[in-house]
């Protein structure tokens, strides 16, 4: 892993924490979370949330790839109703994906102004 990409990892985790906005990345309690599947040269990526209280919830959803290329950044946000309970996907991604590509995912959801949840996950794994 580049020492570069190592750091910046460092100071967005140490951000997170110092806010108060930590991201609880695979917590079973967690009610937002990334599903990946990659296929024939595209990483398709689903993000869900899982609604404690019905409402209108926000997301947002940071994506930073490297690869040979260079680097990218890009987002999408949204606005969605959820039941108390109910389970919905946010939206769907279809991504290139080329050998030696990286992906760093960022999953935020809110409620009323306040950020609920936060799921980051990197593909491939161990990078």
């Amino acid at each position: 892993m580049d020492w570069k990409y190592s750091l910046i990892i460092t100071f967005f985790t140490f951000a997170f924490i110092m806010t108060g906005s930590y991201c609880r990345a695979g917590e079973p309690d967690s009610p937002a979370w990334l599903e990946l599947n990659e296929e024939k040269g595209k990483l398709k990526v689903v993000p869900f949330c899982q609604a404690p209280e019905s409402g209108e919830y926000r997301y947002l959803l940071k994506v930073r790839k490297s690869g040979a290329s260079g680097r990218s950044n890009s987002s999408q946000a949204g606005r969605v109703f959820i039941s108390e309970g109910e389970t919905k996907s946010l939206c769907r991604l279809v991504l290139s994906f080329n050998t030696g590509d990286s992906y760093e995912l960022c999953l935020s959801v809110f409620y009323q102004g306040r950020l609920v949840a936060c799921e980051t996950l990197l593909h491939p794994l161990g990078i």
